[in-house]
């Protein structure tokens, strides 16, 4: 034999080195917008998420101390307090979301908290507020009242848990 060989329980197999061939196909228009949308999908959930996540567990525990303060005088200054700190942390960094990103995070907040954005503030602050806001929203394409349904939302619902947010 011309070739190196090994002996395997009694056969002999040849040790042949063969050059990888990569083999690609061209993908169609459909599979290529889909795959971009995915992808858009996956960067827009890498961004987002955390955010959303973020405004679950405050949300959690501004009720947690809000549970624990009759006055309502002093519930609506820590409410405030808390609002401004919101503000000054997170508002620089929401002004550079993206008009999709900003839809996402809308279904994200409904995902963690249970709550849609709208009820949030209408439960936090008042139902005339919350009206102007979904109202102001509105104007710019955005819908606070907008919920999140694993079975609608299923694409989102797949990128979650690809990335391991669940």
């Amino acid at each position: 034999m011309g070739f190196p060989a090994k002996i395997v329980d009694g056969d002999t197999m040849a040790l042949i080195s063969l050059r990888e061939v990569v083999i690609t196909g061209k993908m169609s228009p459909a599979m290529r917008k889909w795959y971009k949308r995915n992808e858009k999908l996956i960067r827009n959930v890498r961004i987002v998420m955390p955010y959303a996540k973020a405004a679950a567990a405050r949300l959690e525990q501004i009720d947690r101390a809000m549970a624990g303060i009759k006055n309502e005088k002093v519930r609506k200054q820590y409410y405030k307090e808390q609002e401004e700190k919101l503000i000054q942390e997170y508002e620089a960094e929401m002004r550079k979301l993206t008009f999709s990103q900003g839809k996402l995070l809308i279904k994200l907040i409904d995902r963690e908290t249970g709550k849609s954005s709208y009820k949030i503030i209408s439960e936090y602050r008042s139902s005339f507020t919350a009206a102007f806001w979904q109202g102001f929203a509105r104007i710019f394409g955005y819908n606070l009242k907008a919920t999140y349904d694993p079975y609608e939302d299923q694409d989102i619902e797949r990128v979650i848990k690809l990335l391991g947010y669940e």
